[in-house]
């Protein structure tokens, strides 16, 4: 059964090893991904394409409004800027059935992007560093 995104779709982050939680306010749109590598096995002898599974990768991708002097929005930029993992947490569901993804992440990308007569969003990518719980 599909499910409808609202209040309990959520992305938090950590600056203390989860610890404590900060919700990343105002998300518009929230993508994970998480696709798993292939190690290309094919030989001259192959008929077609042969692959064995190798490391899985992930990310999330973040939109939202950009919300000035928020706590949560400027750890997001010092981690950008430093290089620094933080935790990530990714919740999405109804009000019975939820799902969680727990990682530590990069901050790669932070975007503020403002249009005249539009809302100042900001968009970031979370580029995930080690297992996805």
């Amino acid at each position: 059964m599909a499910v409808k995104a609202d209040g309990n779709t959520k992305l938090e982050i950590s600056t203390d090893g989860g610890t404590t939680w900060q919700a990343v306010p105002q998300p518009e749109n929230l993508s994970f991904k998480g696709p798993l590598g292939t190690i290309d096995i094919r030989h001259l002898d192959s008929t077609a394409v042969e692959r064995i599974a190798d490391l899985a990768d992930a990310s999330i991708d973040y939109t939202g409004y950009f919300v000035p002097g928020n706590a949560t929005l400027a750890a997001l930029r010092s981690a950008n800027r430093q290089g620094t993992l933080i935790k990530v947490r990714l919740t999405g569901g109804d009000a019975t059935n939820t799902e969680t993804f727990t990682a530590d992440a990069l901050v790669t990308d932070y975007n503020l992007n403002a249009a005249a007569g539009g809302l100042q969003e900001l968009s970031c990518t979370f580029s995930v560093s080690g297992a996805v719980t």
